[in-house]
């Protein structure tokens, strides 16, 4: 039945008409992985994609309207995260090992009401291949350098980098495929952040 829902959940992202940007077509990016990676993280990517878009709309205009919907909950107090964190982790499954670890590594954190319960949970691997990659892009883009410079620092999106990424969307050069990918990225890696709740 798990297969069947993998096997369901990537034959509708290749099917999709949305999120078909294919990241090897960047030359930063395609430097950066090698090309099984590259294929796994197509796979995460257009699953972001569709996830915040509707069939027929066109990619810039899906975040667009994903930063808004973000910034109205943020202003009442809440987070938009409407990722469903089980197909997120059936993508997962479908990758390399090693292209998980580029981008993330384990570390332990707690809860307010379990305190004594110690949970697993995601950060960025600062000697993983995305990283390299934000340092690299970041060298022609500011909003990546200074993503980069603030994540390596804090080992993932710290609450200033979360909130200042809302406040000044409408900022960034959501044309280029390098900024969609560190934002599919960014909410990909609050999503795991916020939903997973497994024991270490």
């Amino acid at each position: 039945m798990k297969q069947l829902l993998i096997i369901g959940l990537i034959l509708g992202l290749t099917n999709c008409s949305v999120g078909q940007q294919k990241l090897a077509n960047d030359k930063t990016i395609k430097k950066s992985f090698s090309e099984s990676e590259l294929q796994d993280l197509q796979l995460l990517y257009d699953f972001f994609n569709q996830t915040i878009c509707d069939s027929d709309q066109e990619l810039e205009n899906c975040y667009d309207d994903f930063f808004k919907k973000v910034k109205l909950a943020a202003d009442s107090g809440s987070m938009y995260l409407h990722i469903p964190f089980e197909n997120q982790k059936a993508i997962y499954n479908e990758f390399q090992d090693s292209t998980f670890y580029q981008i993330w590594a384990f570390g332990k954190t707690w809860t307010r009401e379990n305190p004594n319960d110690t949970l697993r949970e995601v950060y960025y691997r600062w000697d993983g291949k995305f990283m390299d990659f934000l340092r690299r892009a970041g060298k022609k883009d500011e909003f990546i350098n200074a993503y980069h410079e603030s994540v390596e620092a804090a080992g993932g999106p710290p609450p200033s980098l979360i909130a200042g990424i809302i406040i000044n969307y409408d900022k960034l050069n959501i044309e280029d495929p390098k900024v969609k990918f560190v934002i599919a990225i960014h909410y990909l890696t609050l999503n795991d952040q916020y939903k997973r709740k497994e024991k270490k």
